[in-house]
């Protein structure tokens, strides 16, 4: 099985039929593998790890795909009605984190985020690693050049298994799902049915010069 873990851009947002044409279902028609998109709207990294951790420990498990959102998609607990949601998406702002929130303009708050990320992949890395678990990993959306204050965390990341970083590409940008399809209209700000198809095209180059079809 192949677990593909993300966001609104992952789940399918704005597609007509997201079971059908959302791209870790073009990319497991590619492949001819079975494939369980667990892409939700609204997610953040946080939730990424927690699925990471539900599907790293099962024995059908012959590939996961993380596609990563920004470090500023805080997680938050909604206790009224139980619930937990992202910062950047919240439904409703009680005054007392509206205030708080004030801190994201805050330069060293930005610092904290990125390295909250860098450390998310380092351990989900080493994780999947230890369960000898293949792995791709992406950036959604968001700018992700490294920040001064990261280096030593940017450098234990394990860079070649991370598809549109510079050390896999011909090129010195940084690539997120939208540098795939600039010429191609959006659905909702989110990626149409022939975005999707370039993604799942993009990570089956990524899989088959592994070597990982069989």
């Amino acid at each position: 099985m192949i677990y593909c873990i993300g966001d609104s851009f992952t789940y399918g947002h704005g597609l007509e039929d997201p079971d059908k044409t959302a791209w870790p279902i073009v990319l497991g028609t590619l492949l001819n593998r079975p494939v369980t998109n667990l892409g939700k709207s609204g997610s953040g990294n946080t939730r990424i790890v927690k699925r990471t951790i539900d599907v790293v420990f099962r024995d059908d498990t012959e590939l996961v795909i993380l596609a990563w959102v920004g470090p500023h998609r805080i997680e938050f607990f909604d206790k009224t009605p139980y619930d937990i949601w992202p910062g950047q998406t919240f439904r409703k702002t009680p005054n007392e984190i509206a205030k708080a929130l004030t801190i994201t303009q805050n330069n060293q708050f930005d610092l904290w985020l990125c390295r909250k990320w860098l450390r998310d992949i380092i351990l989900t890395q080493n994780l999947l690693k230890n369960q000898n678990k293949k792995y791709l990993m992406a950036r959604a959306w968001g700018a992700w050049e490294p920040l001064a204050g990261t280096e030593d965390l940017w450098n234990k990341i394990d860079w070649n298994y991370f598809v549109g970083h510079p050390t896999t590409t011909r090129n010195t940008d940084y690539e997120t799902f939208g540098y795939w399809y600039t010429d191609i209209p959006l659905v909702l700000n989110h990626p149409s049915e022939l975005g999707h198809q370039r993604i799942a095209e993009k990570f089956y180059e990524y899989i088959r010069n592994f070597g990982w079809i069989s």
